[in-house]
């Protein structure tokens, strides 16, 4: 888990979980008898688990749906009030009822400066990325052509 709060890949700490496996360096030089009913090498299986405690420390509540998390985060009286996503977000139409769709539009400042620098008066292009996640979800990509 700390490797996740650090930042580091999935893949760096799956291949950190063979090393340490191969290496039999979890037990410290302990007698690995009294492991027998541990399991200690990663599966393919076990990422999902990862990733949903990490999400819970970052307090995503990953039992609730998409929108209830984002209205606690954007919610000012929210003990989960998240400044820094409230800020880039310009545009918020929440899912008030079960036909609503739930609408976010991000741009951080530094996105906001590009467009303006690159895509002003000039060339935007939309990218239409389907497939994300097993959800209803359509993200769209806004990109401007820039000096390169």
């Amino acid at each position: 888990m700390g490797q996740l709060k650090d930042g580091v890949t999935l893949t760096d700490i799956q291949e950190t979980n063979r090393t340490i496996v191969n290496s039999c360096s979890f037990v410290d030089g302990q007698d690995t008898a009294k492991y027998h009913n541990y399991r200690f090498l990663m599966k393919s299986a076990d990422t999902r688990s990862l990733y949903r405690q990490f999400y819970r420390l970052q307090g995503v509540k990953v039992t609730e749906s998409a929108h209830l998390n984002l209205h606690e985060w954007l919610d000012k009286d929210s003990l989960q009030y998240n400044s820094v996503l409230a800020d880039a977000i310009f545009y918020y139409s929440e899912r008030a009822k079960k036909e609503d769709r739930l609408k976010v539009c991000v741009a951080t400042q530094e996105m906001k400066e590009a467009a303006w620098k690159y895509a002003h008066k000039s060339q935007i292009i939309l990218d239409g990325t389907f497939g994300v996640c097993d959800k209803k979800l359509l993200l769209f990509i806004v990109m401007g052509i820039d000096e390169d």
